[in-house]
């Protein structure tokens, strides 16, 4: 009986030190903030005093809020659309075999190695216009040079290519690992029986990964909508709003404005969401 109850408890032993971090970096700081989501609090007393709703009630009022959610919802839809396109037709393409496809394999999962602040700030530079590489080059072919995150007409797109150029190899690596591991017995009856490849990659390859392409759009998805390192350095989620995402606006709201509880409501509100988002996911893979 002792022997017995020793293994069903050694198991959870060892999930312990897991669970405890967990715990202290995920789920106090979750409680913490709903909590605080419902109340009033003074920065200077450092006191808090019960409001209930009315963080939310000032959250849906608040048109600036609402422009918030309609650029993340931008940026996730352009941006998951644009990744799952990229990442699967390079992953079609890594698949062949060819000369150094491990070197080429190697280089273009490099991007996901670098941290996103050092991504932001390459692009910043990048779209610099005196010294920005881009503008250099459109000028070098007689293309005058434009001032990319700070126009209205490009500033939602130059954070939208530099995110796709970030997270794309993400995509390109969950889809590679897909398609290497397809059964090449029914592409080689497909070719037996005059199937072209676009016939093969429509009825075969793409029922058979399906729930790998499910788990990238979540993935894409819920990295896109919480999207606040690279905007936060490349525009700062200017100009006029324009590209300030959730994220951004409650960063705002807690550290420029010093309004902790109205930040915290809004955080609940991107938290709600990307639940959503995940159970939509994990209804539609059953």
């Amino acid at each position: 009986m002792y022997a017995f109850k020793r293994k069903k408890v050694i198991p959870y032993l060892f999930m312990t030190p897991i669970f405890s971090l967990l715990s202290f970096t995920l789920i106090i700081p979750i409680m913490y903030s709903i909590w605080l989501s419902f109340n009033s609090y003074d920065i200077g007393k450092g006191s808090t005093i019960f409001i209930g709703l009315s963080n939310y009630f000032r959250l849906f009022t608040d048109p600036y809020f609402w422009k918030a959610v309609k650029v993340s919802v931008i940026f996730m839809v352009a941006c998951m659309s644009l990744e799952f396109i990229f990442g699967t037709g390079i992953a079609l393409l890594l698949k062949r075999k060819f000369k150094y496809r491990s070197i080429i394999r190697g280089l273009f999962l490099l991007p996901i190695m670098i941290a996103p602040v050092a991504v932001g700030l390459q692009w910043k530079w990048m779209y610099n216009y005196t010294f920005g590489i881009i503008n250099y080059f459109l000028q070098y072919i007689g293309i005058a040079g434009r001032t990319w995150l700070t126009d209205f007409s490009t500033a939602r797109w130059a954070v939208i290519v530099a995110n796709v150029w970030y997270e794309t190899p993400f995509v390109i690596l969950f889809m590679l690992a897909g398609l290497e591991s397809l059964p090449t017995e029914l592409s080689d009856a497909a070719k037996i029986d005059g199937a072209s490849k676009l016939q093969e990659f429509t009825y075969i390859t793409l029922p058979i990964l399906k729930p790998v392409i499910l788990i990238v759009l979540l993935m894409t998805s819920i990295f896109t909508f919480r999207i606040f390192d690279l905007v936060y350095i490349l525009t700062g989620g200017g100009p006029a709003n324009y590209t300030q995402p959730i994220a951004v606006y409650t960063y705002k709201q807690a550290f420029s404005f010093w309004h902790f509880a109205y930040a915290a409501s809004s955080a609940c509100f991107m938290l709600l969401v990307l639940a959503i988002i995940g159970i939509f996911y994990i209804k539609i893979m059953k």
